[in-house]
């Protein structure tokens, strides 16, 4: 079964069971996956464009919580997490982050980038490079943000 069948299979369960913060996300994830199939002028995504589109979803949810809770909007910041909980369940496991800094680890040694001693413009590109390896290495398993922070607390040690 298909992840957007299961997701499709989800939603009617929910729906029978009358469980409306379910039943809202995920009619509001599969409109997201009904629309990117029309923008890519396919019937079907693959599982992969589903998981980023999920990915997405999710990101696009914890933003609007941090910028709930700066506007005080305690209520709405627990409906958007309460959203991300539901869309979690479809995502692929994510890395833990001993797992990301092994991976972190393991590209710096083999891409040997310049220290943070280095001159910025230098520093930027090895980061880059660090960084683009890492996110290839965790493959939709890990968020760029933590990578992008374990990258930089490990290049500072160089």
């Amino acid at each position: 079964m298909s992840l957007q069948e299961q997701i499709q299979n989800d939603l009617r369960q929910a729906q029978k069971e009358k469980n409306e913060a379910v039943v809202c996300t995920l009619r509001m994830l599969l409109a997201a996956l009904k629309n990117a199939e029309i923008a890519k002028m396919r019937e079907a995504l693959s599982e992969d464009e589903v998981q980023k589109l999920i990915k997405t979803e999710i990101k696009k949810r914890k933003e609007a919580i941090e910028d709930y809770k700066r506007g005080g909007r305690d209520d709405l910041a627990n409906k958007e997490a309460e959203e991300v909980k539901i869309l979690e369940k479809y995502q692929l496991r994510q890395l833990s982050e001993d797992d990301i800094k092994r991976i972190v680890q393991k590209v710096i040694a083999e891409v040997k980038p310049a220290g943070a001693k280095d001159p910025s413009a230098v520093l930027r590109a090895s980061f880059g490079r660090v960084m683009g390896q890492a996110m290839k290495e965790a493959a939709g398993k890990a968020d760029g943000g933590l990578v992008g922070k374990l990258v930089k607390e490990e290049m500072e040690k160089i």
